[in-house]
């Protein structure tokens, strides 16, 4: 009998085994066949599949990057794809979510390229479902466009013929066919052969007996000469798809809504074919083939073909029409470049071709139309279309990439079911956030939407707080204009609107709030969020004008917005419904496009320029003007005096010319705008002289009432300068007399908002092409390149499967003096893989810069890298780099070049201090230097002048380096030499901090933190984004170098970096704001200082009432000045004052004896022994007294570290009161006399 157990696990197995059969196709059935088990099944198939080899993993990854959509659907090709990374994930190599991505959009093609384009564009990775979404959305898209039932091929020869008598003659019936039938008309026109009217070729005796041989041919066909050549092949052309013909006099379409400002057509000719026949012509106008456009078109609804004239073509665009065996080219005769590109399919030219480079006609297209009206959707712009008589009645077809990359979306919210009967009785409001800091230091708009009419007020701003301040002014300015009372406020539950319920209570306004977390409730203002953020990005896109432009960009959206028609109000637009008057859309003008404003009354002198080149960045809302940005100087006027040139857009013609090709020359980038020309004349009347405006960020008309206004003016960071065109004769229409600024409502630049020096400060890009795009950091990456070429860093060698290779970047940087300015562009490519001053002693110190410093080290090991972005070897673009010299980035750098720089100056003679590694002491008779480096920064001093400039000439000798002077500025510290000594600052360091975070003009705070506030990890809400918080500790942090007064400050906000809350943003501004009223501190190092140390040593216990750790400061003093402080919580918990006290001695003497250390290695014994001072008497007796008591045996490491160099006479321990420990100010925020008190007593100095 069989064993029970076997007998189970037997019924078990083949369980298993049948269920595991079932999910294997019948190939791999097969293959395991002969398998008795599941066990067996189960092994064979994993040896097969899932065996983790060598070969096995890289066929995986090949079949990843050979993958090719092909004719299968998205979901079978993406899920093939998933099956693949699955199957590489089990084996232990997953596949990122970027490289998997990047596999997806691969295989796909061009059809997908918007998807492809708007993917490559975002910074954020997209995951698998995401895209797999999108992907699906397009191929419904592209199956929706090819479900088309195509037309016979035909090749057509037309002419347009003139009748020969007076009477109207009428071609073939378009119910009709264009073969000849026995009810056709009789023949009026005249034969090809013997040019008798009243036949055709096919009916011609005269030719029939001169060529008996030939056959007539039939009724219903063609003859061989002249007439229509029909293709009988079943797969043609679409019947959207226009032929070239050579023969053709005129531009031919069946569909009327091909030409755009069409006309009946009402003369007497008629459209002859090559057989003979007339048909009819019904209108004629202006043809509409994507970028181009062509006139005298004629719309005949019989033809079963479309039509392109080659003669009409080319003279029209001035172009040659080169045929090739299987495509055709169209190439400008003036420029010579290509412009369009087409095939050859059946042996008939096909058009739509492809347009490598705009050509531009002079047409009112529905492109430009699209443009100006901010890129509403189709439905919305064929209604205006329609009812506005705006150019072509046709939207484009092939859609527009700035909306496709613009306005990618999750599906709708469901629509409110709230109801209004009037404005203002239901408003809407939102926050939005840009991720981009603008150009104006904004960060944040506050839409408000009105329920009843969809109109929207948006107010840019740099603080989420303004909303306070900015919603009583926006209450009283509408409820003013429209005579109607708020009575609702619906938003989220964010800070900014919690504060303003006071407000709301007082003026009877009720406030609704969305349930946490369910902006779903709030639809209005997220659809209207997405709708001006989409429009906006549309906006940028297509103009070129960078991000930090948004505020401009979603003003001008808002504006449109407002009026463009919308289903949800019946098609009227939210202008109409607020103020019951039509739009005028004839005066919207492209965003971004050149203009030519007015600025005579900013002529220094009768011979100035009266207009210059500007860009067109939105529309006023105080006049009915236009704005109009000036790169040069970045001032924005205000004229109605404009004219603009609507296909140039000059920040687009930025990225169109450059070219990331190595081999392009690296002067000034010259663009086509720079030509002189003469601006179009406007014929829109000028009532007024243009106004320097300070960006009134404002989505209303004058007839509307003005929103507040921000007031810094933008400026092109990024653009190059562009000269104004010759000066163009403007009659004054006011005729004589003076006019004043006022009078013309004429503002002075408020000053300390003027843009001449951010003008002249540009950016610095984070991106190669943005980089390319500007001669200056063209010119740094070539020196930087030259450089690694002469410094034979790498030899370019094959690519192996088995190379360590690394990636590289470029990384830019703007080197500057002291005062702000430019001192050079400094681009490096990148491997992705202390003071002590001589000045007591009147010494010079020099600085020096070592030139590609990383590049001076010499690597062991062997590391492969890729070409460098925009630096590709034409010749060999597959190989890769073999790393001869270490560069930066690479682990190895910084050893490598510290060794080879370490191993030259010993050579010389110099020591390398065991104090500070980066410190080199050289020391002989009557000659003494001192040379400490920093990366590739090198300051050095010495008392021989003489030696000094040697030591110079051999370190240039044998590295590439630059002699700086003088020591003017090093790492970010300005020092200011005098006969009296010198002074450390970071004033420039403070003033960019202010900037940056917005807070130039902030009112200053008399101290760092508020001694009645208590700062707790709970304190407040979380922000929703740390990373400007802990950019700005950070900042802090290094400002602290040279800045006690705010050490305290920095290291308690330091604490609150991992979950940042509103109580510590407020805080840190309060920091800030101390620091905008006291930039100009800093530490002045005596030139008579005495040869002295002494330090405060103070403790705070169990200050942190979060975990009761108590805080360590304390001050190192040479003479009078403070060369060494800290501040910094201690490691645990200490269980009584002295202890904590005793802690911070201990730390205090750490750093006061490795300062004595290192000025005995410099030559230089203290002249007399040090002192540390101490407020906690029990500390004081506790490190002289030689009684260790047993109480204390919990700090021992400490007292034992304290009591053995007292003893020994390193140092001693005195007291002092407690009004008179300095310390006291590293420890605990305080009051503001105590506080002013101890700064007195730092010894912290002004600026000379």
């Amino acid at each position: 009998t069989q064993n029970p157990a076997y007998q189970t696990w037997r019924r078990q197995d083949r369980l298993i085994y049948g269920a595991l059969l079932t999910t294997l196709s019948n190939e791999v059935a097969s293959l395991v066949s002969q398998t008795k088990t599941s066990h067996d099944l189960w092994i064979l198939l994993k040896n097969t599949y899932a065996k983790a080899s060598r070969s096995h993993l890289k066929q995986l990854k090949e079949r990843l990057r050979t993958a090719s959509k092909g004719t299968q659907s998205i979901t079978t090709y993406m899920h093939h794809l998933k099956q693949t990374a699955d199957l590489l994930a089990s084996l232990g190599s997953p596949v990122s979510v970027e490289d998997m991505t990047d596999y997806v959009l691969h295989g796909v093609d061009d059809g997908y390229r918007a998807i492809i384009d708007a993917v490559n564009a975002t910074d954020t990775p997209i995951n698998f479902d995401d895209l797999h979404e999108r992907l699906l959305i397009q191929e419904l898209s592209i199956g929706a466009a090819q479900r088309q039932t195509p037309a016979p091929l035909t090749a057509l020869n037309a002419q347009a013929r003139p009748n020969s008598n007076d009477k109207s003659r009428h071609g073939q019936n378009p119910a009709q066919s264009t073969q000849c039938t026995s009810t056709r008309k009789p023949f009026l026109g005249r034969c090809q052969w013997c040019n008798i009217k009243g036949h055709v070729l096919s009916q011609c005796k005269t030719f029939q007996q001169q060529h008996p041989s030939v056959p007539p041919p039939p009724r219903n066909s063609p003859a061989h000469t002249g007439q229509v050549q029909v293709n009988t092949a079943t797969v043609g052309p679409s019947q959207h798809d226009f032929l070239f013909d050579s023969g053709a006099t005129h531009h031919v379409t069946n569909d009327l809504d091909n030409l755009a400002l069409h006309h009946p057509y009402t003369g007497p000719d008629s459209l002859f074919m090559g057989n003979g026949s007339g048909l009819n012509i019904t209108h004629s106008g202006t043809l509409l083939l994507n970028d181009l456009s062509l006139s005298n078109a004629l719309c005949v609804p019989s033809m079963k073909q479309k039509i392109i004239s080659v003669s009409k073509l080319t003279q029209q665009t001035n172009s040659a029409v080169v045929f090739l065996p299987n495509s055709f080219y169209v190439k400008d005769l003036q420029t010579g470049h290509t412009t369009h590109k087409g095939s050859c399919v059946d042996g008939l030219y096909l058009w739509p071709a492809t347009s490598p480079s705009v050509h531009t006609v002079r047409t009112e297209s529905s492109a430009s139309w699209h443009h100006r009206l901010g890129h509403p959707s189709s439905s919305i712009f064929k209604f205006v279309q329609k009812h506005f008589s705006l150019g072509s009645n046709k939207f484009l077809q092939s859609g527009c990439n700035s909306c496709q990359i613009s306005k990618s979306h999750k599906l709708p919210f469901h629509e409110s079911t709230l109801k209004s009967c009037y404005p203002l009785e239901i408003i809407f409001s939102d926050v939005w956030t840009s991720p981009i800091l603008s150009i104006d230091g904004l960060r944040y708009y506050c839409m408000f939407v009105d329920h009843f009419t969809r109109y929207i007020w948006l107010y840019p701003m740099k603080r989420k707080s303004d909303v306070q301040t900015i919603f009583p002014k926006f209450k009283s300015l509408v409820e003013n204009f429209y005579h109607h009372k708020i009575k609702i406020l619906y938003t989220d539950n964010g800070g900014e609107y919690i504060g303003l319920r006071p407000f709301l209570l007082n003026h009877g306004i009720s406030h609704h709030t969305t349930p946490p977390h369910t902006p779903e409730h709030n639809g209005i203002s997220e659809r209207r969020n997405r709708h001006i953020a989409e429009t906006g990005l549309s906006l940028l896109h297509h103009s070129g004008l960078p991000l930090t432009y948004w505020p401009h960009a979603m003003t001008t959206a808002a504006y449109l917005i407002n009026r463009l028609p919308t289903p949800i109000l019946g098609y009227q637009s939210p202008y109409s419904k607020l103020l019951n008057i039509s739009p005028d859309y004839h005066k919207l003008k492209c965003f971004g496009c050149l203009c030519f404003p007015w600025i005579k009354p900013y002529a220094n002198h009768k011979l100035a320029p009266k207009s210059a080149m500007c860009v067109f960045v939105g529309y006023s809302a105080d006049q009915h003007a236009y704005l109009c940005l000036d790169p040069t100087t970045g001032r924005i006027y205000t004229s109605r005096h404009v004219k603009f040139v609507e296909s140039e857009f000059p920040f687009n013609s930025l990225v169109t010319h450059a070219s990331p090709s190595p081999e392009q020359q690296t002067g000034p980038l010259q663009l086509s705008i720079l030509q002189p020309m003469n601006p179009p004349e406007d014929s829109s009347p000028a009532p007024s002289s243009p106004s320097i405006t300070n960006s009134p960020y404002m989505a209303q008309s004058s007839t509307e009432p003005t929103n507040p206004t921000q007031s810094p003016p933008p400026t092109s960071q990024s653009s190059p300068q562009l000269s104004a065109p010759p000066p163009q004769t403007i009659v004054n229409p006011n005729g004589g007399g003076i006019i004043t600024r006022s009078k013309n409502n004429i503002i002075k630049p408020i000053q300390k908002l003027n843009l001449h020096v951010q003008a002249s400060s540009p950016i610095e890009p984070n991106t190669i092409t943005q980089a390319l795009r500007d001669p200056d950091w063209r010119s740094a990456m070539q020196a930087e390149f030259d450089a690694l070429h002469h410094n034979n860093t790498w030899d370019l060698v094959s690519r192996s499967s088995d190379q360590n290779l690394v990636g590289c970047k470029w990384v830019f940087r703007i080197k500057r003096n002291p005062d702000g300015s430019i001192d050079r562009y400094k681009a490096r490519l990148v491997a992705k893989g202390f003071h002590q001053r001589p000045v007591r002693q009147g010494w010079p110190i020099r600085q020096l810069d070592v030139n590609n410093a990383f590049l001076q080290g010499t690597l062991k090991e062997e590391v492969f890298m890729i070409q460098p972005p925009g630096f590709v070897n034409k010749n060999f673009p597959d190989h890769v780099c073999r790393l001869k010299k270490a560069l930066y980035g690479l682990k190895q750098a910084p050893r490598a070049w510290y060794t080879e720089l370490r191993v030259f100056l010993l050579s010389l003679g110099f020591v390398n201090s065991t104090a500070d590694a980066s410190l080199f002491i050289y020391q002989k008779p009557e000659v003494t230097l001192y040379l400490l480096v920093y990366v590739d920064d090198i300051i050095m001093t010495g008392n021989s002048s003489a030696e000094l400039s040697k030591l110079i000439a051999t370190l240039a000798a044998r590295f590439s380096l630059k002699d700086l002077g003088c020591l003017s500025y090093f790492l970010g510290v300005e020092v200011i030499p005098s006969a009296a000594g010198m002074f450390l600052s970071q004033r420039k360091y403070i003033i960019d901090l202010l900037h940056k975070s917005g807070m130039t003009n902030t009112k200053p705070a008399s101290t760092p933190l508020s001694a009645s506030v208590q700062l707790l990890k709970d304190s407040g809400d979380l922000l929703p984004s740390p990373n400007e918080y802990r950019t700005l500790v950070g900042s802090l942090q290094y400002l602290s170098l040279t800045r006690p007064d705010i050490a305290f400050s920095t290291n308690k906000l330091a604490q609150f970096m991992q979950n940042p809350r509103t109580a510590h943003w407020s805080a840190l501004k309060r920091v800030l704001r101390y620091l905008a009223g006291s930039c100009d501190k800093g530490v002045f190092i005596s030139a008579t200082t005495a040869l002295t140390f002494h330090a405060y040593s103070d403790a705070d216990w169990a200050g942190d009432k979060d975990d009761y750790v108590s805080t360590t400061g304390y001050l190192l003093y040479l003479g009078n000045t403070p060369i060494s402080w800290s501040s910094r919580k201690q490691r645990s918990v200490a269980r009584s004052s002295t202890e904590a006290e005793y802690k911070a001695l201990a730390d205090t003497a750490s750093e006061l004896l490795w300062v004595l250390s290192l000025f005995t290695e410099l030559g230089h014994m203290p002249t007399a022994n040090p002192v540390i001072y101490c407020d906690n008497l029990g500390a004081t007796n506790l490190s002289a007294n030689p009684v260790f008591h047993s109480r204390m045996k919990h700090i021992a490491l400490a007292y034992h570290f304290v009591r053995e160099h007292v003893q020994h006479g390193k140092f001693r321990v005195s007291f002092v009161s407690t009004d008179d420990q300095l310390a006291d100010i590293l420890t605990k925020p305080l009051l503001r006399p105590r506080f002013e008190s101890l700064l007195s007593k730092l010894h912290l100095s002004s600026r000379l």
